[in-house]
């Protein structure tokens, strides 16, 4: 059985945010250096090309291209879990050393905002997977089923 590759042309669409969000990033740069929409724009850049990069490397099916695609989420995973726990740190530091001024309780709630993502997620997670385990089942097939008292 063979098979279907689509083009190179094809293949090289899922560059195209990547690339246009990095000309914006490049002409934002030549207009005014000092901005901080710049890094924002540069960092969606890298993003949209990562995602990218392993989405093409899921796809070719290698091994190799496996295990790099998964370390690069389990990275990222692990990092997003190094943020959670630093922006904790500093919000309770700042609670203590600064007082309870809205200002000073921002990392804390964006620690606290983050944990309630994740939590949120799996929840989700769990839940989709106990109520429909295929992905073409109508929504009313999803429902629980009752529970007869006898």
């Amino acid at each position: 059985m063979r098979v279907f590759t689509p083009p190179y042309a094809v293949r090289m669409f899922v560059y195209i945010p990547a690339a246009l969000l990095f000309l914006v990033f490049c002409w934002r740069m030549l207009r005014e250096r000092r901005r901080f929409g710049n890094a924002v724009i540069l960092g969606l850049a890298v993003l949209c090309g990562l995602v990218a990069w392993v989405s093409r490397l899921l796809r070719s099916g290698s091994t190799s291209g496996l295990v790099i695609a998964f370390s690069l989420l389990a990275v990222g995973a692990l990092g997003i879990l190094v943020l959670t726990y630093l922006l904790f740190v500093n919000g309770v530091r700042m609670l203590r050393k600064e007082g309870r001024s809205p200002a000073n309780l921002l990392s804390l709630l964006a620690a606290l905002s983050i944990l309630g993502v994740i939590a949120l997620v799996i929840t989700a997670a769990s839940c989709a997977r106990r109520c429909c385990s295929g992905w073409g089942r109508p929504l009313s097939d999803c429902r629980p089923t009752s529970r007869s008292s006898s």
